[in-house]
């Protein structure tokens, strides 16, 4: 009887287990995202279900761990170049990634028939017109970088990506992370960062700063890949160490530059900015063509 009673209970424990397992992969999944009634970003979802993307990333950071990996908030924070490069072939931006190409993405044509299961308008050819507007515009933004591409997944993929939202939590955390850089740096001056800038000791440090932060989008020379060359007299946002430190506190969202105000303290900036100067001028072998203005 007593053998009987702890097979059920053990029983009850792995069902109860499996279902709680269900709901999390459900909650992660399914978080909700405003799609502002956009089918590409719709379709987008559905890829990122297919794709089993939630089995290794989570949309809230509350519930990131070692096997989850967030991506709350990663909305804008890319460009779709960047987002273009980095689906078609991880290691390419990040040499030590395990992530999978998603290569068939480039390949699979926008499938209509898709489109009208995932949509609730009662128009549902609108839905489909839509959508290649929507992946018309992506489009153009890619071939604004020199990257031409047909009415592929992969946009439906990179347009949901570029929705992902902060979460509530996500948003304190960087807020709370934001008042202690300000806190560590002060109000209204950067004299710190540039104080450990203009001393070359700290270029070294810097190099590791680089290579972990910046190599995939800068190359590990500076050379630039798809983000500029760092190492000839041409730059987009100014030379001086102020310029440089600006820019790598508050990004280019734009350009795919992304912050780091939440991600390195002052005398990390100060110790890349340091790094990022010392390249200046060394020009090496498969430099990326000059952009901006000379100085």
């Amino acid at each position: 009887m007593k053998r009987i009673i702890l097979v059920l209970i053990s029983l009850l424990f792995i069902i109860t287990f499996f279902n709680n397992c269900r709901i999390t992969k459900k909650t992660i999944i399914d978080d909700e995202i405003n799609f502002q009634g956009s089918p590409l970003v719709a379709y987008g979802k559905e890829i990122f279900k297919r794709e089993s993307c939630a089995n290794c990333h989570t949309l809230k950071i509350e519930n990131e761990n070692s096997q989850l990996f967030s991506i709350d908030g990663v909305g804008g924070k890319y460009s779709s170049e960047w987002l273009f490069y980095y689906l078609y072939e991880p290691q390419n931006l990040f040499p030590e990634s395990k992530k999978n190409a998603y290569k068939n993405l480039f390949i699979n044509p926008l499938n209509k028939e898709e489109v009208l299961t995932i949509t609730n308008d009662i128009e549902k050819d609108k839905s489909w017109v839509r959508l290649l507007d929507e992946a018309e515009q992506i489009k153009e933004e890619l071939k604004s970088q020199s990257i031409t591409i047909e009415n592929k997944e992969v946009l439906a993929l990179i347009s949901y990506i570029q929705q992902i939202p902060a979460s509530k939590r996500k948003i304190e955390i960087d807020s709370l992370r934001h008042l202690k850089y300000i806190k560590e740096l002060g109000l209204d001056s950067t004299s710190i960062i540039i104080e450990i800038a203009n001393d070359e000791a700290n270029s070294k440090k810097g190099e590791q700063l680089f290579e972990a932060n910046c190599s995939s989008c800068h190359g590990m020379a500076g050379q630039g890949i798809i983000a500029p060359n760092l190492t000839d007299d041409y730059w987009l946002h100014g030379s001086e160490k102020s310029d440089i430190a600006r820019t790598i506190i508050y990004g280019v969202p734009k350009k795919g530059m992304v912050y780091c105000k939440s991600e390195l303290t002052p005398r990390e900036v100060g110790e890349l900015v340091s790094f990022i100067s010392s390249i200046k001028g060394t020009n090496p072998e498969n430099a990326k063509e000059p952009q901006g203005k000379k100085e």
